[in-house]
């Protein structure tokens, strides 16, 4: 997580998207930021309520004071939770995906209510969730659940082997240390072996593979995790789809951390074929972080080492 102190949270006065911005303020009221309540208003609204209230003059305030009792209704129930809590608000005519895309350049984290984004759907027709993931500069939380606060379950974050893990680890580091919470770092091997390797199930060794993966993986995220003392953190490697897997651990957790980039595929190429499945199936809320930059990739952490746990799964 970076220094920025704002969590902003796009609202539009649903249930939903008032209970995220509750789990929004909860998190921010532990780390001391600013949260920043977001609405957008549509040109369609403001054009129907021009069209139903044609004899007031003022008809083009209508938007903005619904919007503003959007922002108004939402704050009230934050409040009620965190009355001490520093909130922010802004009501806008921008397209949502341009306005969070340009407001996550100075935040922690953005957050925006998702009950599920099929992988057709955000291939097809396009979705907020998906669309400002892609951009953002921060990470992106696509909220979802019951849970209105932080609780003691652990965080899942999944990890690429062939990618610098830094940016997904790192994000979960500081929220696993934040909330006082065991982070299981995961790791999927594929049950395809690469060209010239032996291809009979029955002749491959799972069990050994899987073990040296453990290896390679708790030896990666160490000089990361050395940083965060504090955090309890145990490395999980499992054969399969790299979503399947993370589902399997995230069962029992509070929130899933996963980068958004993937392998080459139509998912992929708007979010990342395994960020996508789980923004999809996941019943738990999703953090997906941006693509770091180059200079940002080639950096390497050096540091103690850290409270690791290897586990085999």
């Amino acid at each position: 997580m970076g220094d920025t102190g704002s969590i902003v949270v796009g609202v539009d006065g649903s249930n939903h998207t008032v209970a995220a911005a509750r789990w929004a303020a909860a998190v921010a009221a532990r780390s001391g930021d600013t949260l920043h309540l977001v609405h957008v208003m549509s040109s369609v609204d403001q054009a129907l309520m021009t069209i139903i209230t044609p004899e007031r003059e003022d008809a083009g305030s209508a938007p903005r004071e619904l919007g503003h009792e959007v922002l108004d209704r939402t704050a009230d129930a934050v409040r009620a939770d965190f009355p001490e809590l520093s909130i922010v608000r802004t009501l806008s005519q921008r397209p949502i995906e341009d306005l969070l895309t340009e407001l996550s350049r100075q935040a922690r984290l953005v957050v925006l209510a998702c009950a599920d984004v099929s992988p057709l759907g955000a291939l097809v027709v396009g979705s907020t969730t998906v669309t400002v993931a892609r951009h953002s500069h921060c990470p992106v939380v696509a909220w979802r659940g019951d849970a209105s606060a932080p609780n003691p379950a652990p965080i899942v974050v999944g990890i690429d082997e062939t990618r610098e893990p830094h940016a997904c680890l790192m994000t979960a580091l500081g929220l696993a240390d934040q909330l006082g919470v065991p982070l299981i770092v995961v790791h999927a091997l594929s049950p395809r072996r690469a060209p010239g390797d032996i291809n009979i199930p029955i002749l491959v060794d799972y069990e050994e593979l899987e073990h040296e993966a453990l290896q390679r993986l708790s030896s990666a995220v160490a000089p990361v995790a050395g940083h965060w003392p504090r955090v309890d953190v145990r490395c999980a490697v499992g054969t399969g789809n790299a979503s399947r897997v993370i589902l399997d651990h995230a069962d029992g957790a509070q929130f899933v951390v996963v980068g958004n980039r993937g392998r080459g595929s139509l998912a992929s190429a708007i979010l990342g074929s395994t960020g996508l499945s789980l923004l999809h199936h996941s019943s738990v809320p999703v953090i997906v972080c941006p693509t770091p930059a180059a200079s940002d990739e080639a950096h390497s952490v050096q540091g103690v080492s850290p409270n690791t746990t290897a586990a085999r799964q």
